[in-house]
Parts: structure tokens; C-alpha cells; sequence
């Protein structure tokens, strides 16, 4: 004859947690599937083109802001071999975040792991795991973001967008739910 079971109760922080996880999970899906991550800009034309991880738009008819976009080709393997690095630690960072959620909802609601001590280390884990790829994949990308200034003018300048900014935001909450969630 076994003890009866206690009650699991999961705590504020744990909840907020969750949540924060949830919006940095949005974030990052927001970011990493959206073709905004940088711009570049001529001081007579504007924004003559802009790219994310996947697809890259051109302004064909300069200055009238007419953009087709297209999926990635390069020609520099240089640019190529690290720009592949950013997508997939940027795409390990999205599965591990998507993951993360599955095992927060495993430790709060009725499961065999609800409220177990080594689901939550887990959990704290792949927080600052996914929280490091995404982020450390970011700094990579911001501080090489010159070598996707538009080609065919020299004079042009690159700057980060929004889309960035949302991978960012969601790899940064991910390492702020772990707190959440070691503290809860």
C-alpha cells in the first residue's frame, strides 16, 4: 500500500513561464519564417532589397519599390557556408523551442511527468539551449550583415529589420522563461 498521491501545483513563475515561452515562440516563428531580417538602402533609391533566412526580394524597377522575391542562390561559398550555419541553428533553435512547449505542458498538466523534478531541469535546459542558439545565431548574422549589401550598388548601406529583431526577442525570452521556470 502506496502513500496517496499529493497535489501538484504548479507556481506564478511557472505559469508566466509558460507564457513568456509561448510569446517567445511566436516571436521566433514570426522571424524566422518572415524575409525581413535585413535591408538595403540607398540614400537616392530607398530600400532596394531585402532578405530574411529563406528568400531574398530585389526592387526591379529601382526607386518604384516593385519587388519579386526569390528563394536563396549564392554564388559566394563564403557567404554561403555561414549564412547555412545561421538557418540551422536557427531552425534547431525553433524545433527545440516547439519541443520545449510540449514538455512544459507535460510537467503542468496530469501526465507521467507532471511536476517531476527532472522534467523541469529538462525544460530549463532547452530553454537556455534554445535561448543560446537563436541568440549567438543573431550576434553571427548582425555582425556579417554587410556581405548581403545589394551587390549592384556599391553605395548602398544594410540595416537590421523587424524580423530580426523578433528572432532575437524569442531567443532572448526563451533564456528569460528558464529563470522563470527554475524560480517557479
Amino acid at each position: 500500500m502506496g502513500r496517496p498521491e499529493e497535489e501538484f501545483e504548479v507556481s506564478l513563475l511557472t505559469k508566466l513561464g509558460t507564457v513568456a515561452l509561448i510569446i517567445s515562440a511566436l516571436c521566433q516563428l514570426i522571424g524566422f519564417a518572415s524575409s525581413h531580417w535585413i535591408q538595403s538602402v540607398s540614400a537616392e533609391y530607398g530600400v532596394v532589397e531585402y532578405s530574411g533566412l529563406w528568400e531574398k526580394c530585389d526592387d526591379l524597377s529601382i526607386g518604384y519599390h516593385e519587388y519579386q522575391c526569390a528563394g536563396f542562390v549564392w554564388e559566394d561559398f563564403q557567404v554561403s557556408h555561414w549564412f547555412r550555419t545561421i538557418q540551422t541553428m536557427e531552425s534547431m533553435g525553433f524545433v527545440g523551442l516547439l519541443a520545449t512547449i510540449v514538455f512544459i505542458g507535460m510537467y503542468m498538466f496530469p501526465t507521467p511527468l507532471q511536476g517531476k523534478k527532472g522534467a523541469k531541469r529538462l525544460i530549463i535546459i532547452l530553454c537556455i539551449l534554445c535561448g543560446v542558439l537563436i541568440t549567438v545565431s543573431c550576434i553571427v548574422f548582425a555582425s556579417l550583415k554587410n556581405t548581403l549589401r545589394a551587390r549592384h550598388m556599391p553605395s548602398s548601406t544594410t540595416e537590421l529589420s523587424w524580423s530580426f529583431a523578433l528572432s532575437l526577442l524569442g531567443g532572448l525570452g526563451s533564456i528569460a522563461t528558464s529563470f522563470l521556470v527554475c524560480f517557479g
